[in-house]
């Protein structure tokens, strides 16, 4: 038996391999920025990979700032980070991670994304 394969040829500016958080946003900055983008992903995007299978489990975005509770910081967040890893934490992800995560739930807001609140429209 002979197989027939077909190929194709696809071009972008920027090739983004996975289907992840941080794959989607690299792929939107890419195109925000003006690129061309492609996604080569093992599953549907959007719905495989770590962010999505975490995010099911919890259900939940952290970010500190007084979102949930009034007296929480980054500093705070990163030092919760840090004990809840059990020294399995890069301390210098940990860090802009928690510097970072209220520009992020910013972001995803902005792409759409509607976390839970409560009937004052605070966070829950």
């Amino acid at each position: 038996m002979s197989s027939s394969k077909t190929t194709e040829t696809l071009c972008a500016d920027v090739l983004i391999i996975g289907g992840g958080g941080a794959a989607l946003k690299a792929a939107i900055s890419a195109r925000q920025a003006g690129a061309g983008v492609l996604i080569a992903s093992k599953g549907p995007v959007g719905k495989s990979g770590a962010t999505y299978h975490s995010a099911l489990e919890t259900g939940a975005y952290n970010v500190p700032g007084g979102y949930i509770d009034s007296a929480d910081t980054p500093d705070i967040f990163y030092r919760d980070i840090m004990e809840a890893a059990k020294g399995c934490a890069d301390p210098l992800l940990a860090r802009i991670i928690a510097d970072e995560a209220e520009e992020g739930m910013r972001f995803l807001e902005e792409c759409g994304v509607r976390f839970e609140r409560n009937a004052d429209g605070s966070y829950m």
